[in-house]
């Protein structure tokens, strides 16, 4: 079985710039390529601002006997259309407090209240700057990193499947689960019957995995990670997975998922410390891990596939 310094060094060696899992954000275009084309959102934001100007401009001169017609035409665009989230709207919206989800469980008369609140404080403002479709797509963009949780789950998990493992339900004996994405219940059965006791889930407000694998007697306990700078935010990151691959339970493998393009830039650093048996203060953290945790492993792509190829070796 490949030790987990080894696994470290092979990750290193076998590391990417991008992960091509996290094309796909590059990818998820929310307008038209070019102003000349329009689609159902692009078509949405304009009926918006033209109906918002049309309620601004009645009200200016005390006709308030369409608001109620044009303030269904609005919610009927803010409701319906697919990606109308990314309006200026729904944004003005998250400053009261209030998220998309809860806009459409408002009685009628404070979504009118709500609708009236953002001509007066943002729509004439917003008017005078200019409405732009590149809103609507920057705003897509910078949603990328909450998306990313979902886009590790599902790629370490397609890795798995790509290894023959399949969901638990299917009854095989080698198998996987999703214990935040609605195997929770399963998932504590099976620590239960097994007298696991995965201290991390009590330390960390009862944080579940990523991913949890049973292959021949062993238990995989995954946690993914997106390091894609090193310093501030990342700084905890590195503090999550130096407790993670802390924990030790009989016949169970504690695996921190990295992916992002800091991983080679902060763990080659420390490989180049303990390859040269260089121990300081900084990094000896680590290194006593590794010593201490015979089962802990820190793995990106390669890594991962690897460790999965050996454990099913050992069965």
């Amino acid at each position: 079985m490949i030790t987990n310094k080894e696994m470290l060094k092979f990750c290193l060696e076998n590391a990417s710039d991008i992960e091509d899992d996290f094309k796909i954000d590059r990818e998820r275009i929310i307008i038209p390529r070019t102003s000349r084309e329009d689609n159902e959102l692009t078509l949405a934001s304009k009926s918006l601002v033209n109906l918002f100007t049309t309620m601004a401009t009645l009200n200016r001169e005390m006709d308030y006997s369409k608001d109620e017609k044009i303030a269904k035409k609005i919610i009927s665009l803010l409701t319906e259309t697919e990606n109308i989230h990314f309006f200026p709207f729904n944004f003005y919206c998250q400053t009261q407090g209030i998220t998309n989800k809860q806009f459409q469980l408002l009685s009628f008369e404070k979504q009118m209240h709500l609708i009236k609140d953002y001509i007066e404080d943002r729509h004439e403002m917003y008017l005078e700057h200019g409405y732009s479709n590149t809103t609507l797509q920057a705003l897509c963009d910078s949603y990328a990193h909450k998306r990313h949780s979902d886009t590790g789950t599902r790629k370490i998990r397609t890795q798995a499947e790509n290894h023959g493992i399949k969901h638990i339900d299917y009854g095989f004996e080698d198998y996987y689960l999703n214990p935040d994405k609605g195997d929770e219940k399963k998932f504590k059965v099976i620590l239960k019957n097994n007298h696991i006791d995965y201290p991390y889930y009590k330390k960390h407000n009862s944080k579940l995995p990523d991913l949890f694998l049973k292959i021949g007697d062993n238990f995989v306990i995954v946690e993914h990670k997106h390091m894609k700078e090193l310093g501030g935010h990342q700084n905890n990151v590195i503090v999550d997975i130096m407790d993670f691959i802390s924990e030790k339970d009989a016949n169970v493998y504690y695996v921190s998922y990295i992916d992002g393009v800091a991983f080679s830039e902060y763990f080659g650093l420390k490989y180049d410390d303990f390859k040269d048996d260089k121990f300081d203060n900084t990094n000896s953290n680590l290194m006593n891990i590794f010593a201490e945790n015979e089962r802990s492993y820190i793995v990106n792509s390669a890594g991962f596939d690897y460790l999965i190829d050996e454990l099913k070796k050992g069965k």
